[in-house]
């Protein structure tokens, strides 16, 4: 039984967690190990408030339910046991493939890097050390015999402007 919402941070609710705190306590005394406090600046952790909110914004009541629906949608495609129903109707495996969400969960894109200042100083001195720059996917023109002209096309140089003839227009 879990505690209503509105009884949350309750005497109830409180007593519940030293409860279950006293039986992880007991049962890692029995392993031979205690637990500790975790202490941190709290400062430190303050910038990542606002990212913790967008984070907690994006989760809405239809965003779980596309996410429950997505999850029970690959598990139907993936079941044993519903390989032969969809191999006699292969109608309802494509509609179940072509099914969508209604609303697309939205892409965070800024969620998913952490800029340099947010990072704790002890997290940015390592990272100073490993990070190597940008580092190019090809080596680029430039380089070789004829290198600078590899990408360039042939042909007079009076054609290079111009837009190229539609067909249907010049018989």
């Amino acid at each position: 039984a879990t505690v209503p919402e509105k009884k949350s941070g309750s005497e109830k609710d409180l007593a519940r967690l030293e409860k279950v705190f006293k039986e992880v306590d007991e049962e890692q005394a029995a392993r031979g190990s205690k637990l500790k406090e975790y202490k941190f600046d709290m400062k430190q952790v303050e910038a990542f408030r606002y990212r913790m909110n967008d984070a907690l914004r994006a989760v809405t009541k239809n965003a779980i339910k596309e996410a429950r629906l997505a999850e029970i949608k690959s598990e139907l495609l993936k079941s044993e046991k519903l390989k032969a129903h969809f191999e006699d109707n292969p109608l309802d495996l494509d509609y179940l493939r072509h099914d969508q969400p209604l609303i697309p969960a939205r892409v965070q894109p800024h969620m998913k890097d952490v800029p340099q200042y947010l990072l704790p100083r002890t997290a940015q001195s390592t990272t100073s050390e490993t990070d190597l720059g940008f580092i190019p996917f090809s080596k680029g023109r430039g380089r070789g015999r004829g290198g600078h002209r590899a990408g360039r096309r042939g042909g007079p140089k009076d054609q290079r402007g111009k837009k190229k003839r539609d067909p249907l227009k010049h018989f």
